[in-house]
């Protein structure tokens, strides 16, 4: 999100912006998990709540307009500690991207001026004769993919101190300040099921666990009936789609019981958590009937995933900036662990509103608001 709203904001007022992703799409956390099947999950960010700031708000209405919003309606609930189930404030705000959660970023960066390269891994090389950026593929093949003007670190990552491709920057304080970042990570499944879950009428549960308890666990954090979020009915209209997601001392219980530092165990985490969390959320199916011969719906497909960086912590050092620039270096760091409202959609995409501001103002653009 941060990325896409910086571009658009720069594209938008004569910028020429290429942008490297990792990923196979765009999103990060916003995105969305589709298979060969004709199924899809948001298994991330599962909507955006209500505003916090005027811009945001307007925003979002201008969103809606374009189509490219919608509403979640129905139900939504919260189960205590003690099993109990309270009703969600009905008036609260939940808006989702339609079809799906990454088509917002799809069309924020649907301009002629923005160039997209996925499956990208770059880095950068500063180039002080020519107060420019160098940009290189990494990998075995490497590919010159320009020089620029201006580099934008849109997340902690890609702006993180163990890259030794800002080493001839002079950016020793900014990989400072981002190694005391830290993160919470989180697990995922994403289920399907081969008719509606009918014994439950709520499209989304959140889940307010005690302390993970091996001997006793419920790794359920968040339950959402994917299907129910407006225009997700396709050609699998029979079945339905749900997210499973842990709670974050749930996730680190799990992962700590595998070695999950290598690389190689990614697949045994995925497995492990669409295991934990499908035989929890059947368990939580079965305690909530009130029939003892209640008979889940089939899954049909399931599938795992681990968030690595789930949720942003920052500290006071990025909570009180959207962003941080260094004019010197033409180098700009910005994303969702900025600002008061770090972890937030609504926080990614102010801090990349605040970055493409801060490069317009630097090259004395005036920015229209």
């Amino acid at each position: 999100m941060t990325g896409a709203a910086c571009a658009q904001k720069l594209a938008e007022n004569g910028a020429s912006v290429t942008i490297f992703e990792a990923g196979r799409g765009v999103g990060g956390r916003m995105s969305t998990r589709k298979t060969e099947e004709g199924f899809q999950f948001d298994h991330g960010a599962q909507y955006i709540s209500s505003s916090k700031t005027e811009e945001f708000r307007t925003t979002l209405s201008a969103w809606e307009k374009s189509g490219w919003i919608e509403s979640w309606e129905g139900d939504f609930c919260t189960v205590d500690v003690d099993g109990i189930l309270k009703s969600d404030d009905a008036k609260k705000e939940r808006w989702v991207g339609c079809p799906s959660m990454n088509t917002i970023c799809e069309n924020l960066l649907d301009h002629k001026s923005i160039q997209l390269y996925l499956q990208c891994r770059a880095k950068a090389v500063w180039k002080d004769d020519k107060s420019q950026w160098e940009l290189f593929s990494t990998g075995e093949n490497e590919i010159f993919l320009g020089c620029f003007d201006w580099l934008i670190a849109t997340d902690r990552i890609s702006a993180a101190p163990f890259r030794d491709d800002f080493s001839n920057a002079s950016l020793d304080q900014h990989r400072h300040d981002v190694s005391k970042i830290q993160s919470v990570r989180a697990l995922a499944a994403m289920v399907v099921f081969d008719r509606p879950i009918t014994t439950l009428s709520m499209n989304g549960i959140l889940f307010d666990n005690k302390p993970y308890d091996k001997s006793s666990p419920l790794s359920l954090g968040w339950a959402a009936r994917d299907s129910s979020k407006p225009g997700r009915k396709g050609e699998n209209d029979d079945r339905e789609c749900w997210v499973l997601q842990t709670y974050p001392e749930a996730a680190e219980a799990i992962l700590n019981e595998i070695n999950d530092d290598d690389d190689d165990d990614l697949d045994a985490i995925r497995e492990r958590a669409r295991e934990v969390l499908v035989s929890d959320f059947i368990k939580f199916l079965k305690e909530r009937s009130s029939s003892d011969s209640m008979e889940v719906p089939k899954v049909v497909a399931s599938f795992g995933h681990r968030w690595g960086a789930a949720f942003p912590i920052a500290g006071e050092h990025y909570s009180n900036r959207e962003v941080q620039t260094y004019p010197s270096r033409s180098f700009i760091s910005c994303g969702d662990y900025f600002g008061k409202l770090s972890g937030r959609i609504e926080g990614a995409y102010l801090s990349g509103i605040a970055a493409a501001t801060e490069l317009l103002h630097s090259e004395s653009v005036e920015v229209p608001r």
